[in-house]
């Protein structure tokens, strides 16, 4: 399944238990940019199965070094 089609069905899930549209934006904005990292690091697409460990820890290491993200910003890409 494509990162997209995945992100997608967690918002309808979110919808469904009745995350507030703020919670729901937040987490939007943190997938884009998990997303567009993976996407580049993988020239192309992503499916979401094809996700490794390796991805996010990598992913971040760029929120650290090169976004310049702290500490608290970064643990609330899994955390929120």
């Amino acid at each position: 399944m494509l990162f997209n089609e995945a992100a997608n069905k967690f918002f309808d899930y979110m919808a469904s238990i009745d995350r507030s549209l703020g919670t729901i934006d937040i987490y939007s904005r943190d997938l884009v940019i998990i997303r567009r990292f993976l996407e580049e690091r993988n020239n192309g697409p992503v499916y979401i199965e094809d996700v490794t460990q390796d991805d996010l820890e990598a992913f971040m290491r760029f929120a650290k070094e090169v976004k310049g993200y702290s500490a608290n910003t970064k643990s609330g890409f899994f955390l929120h």
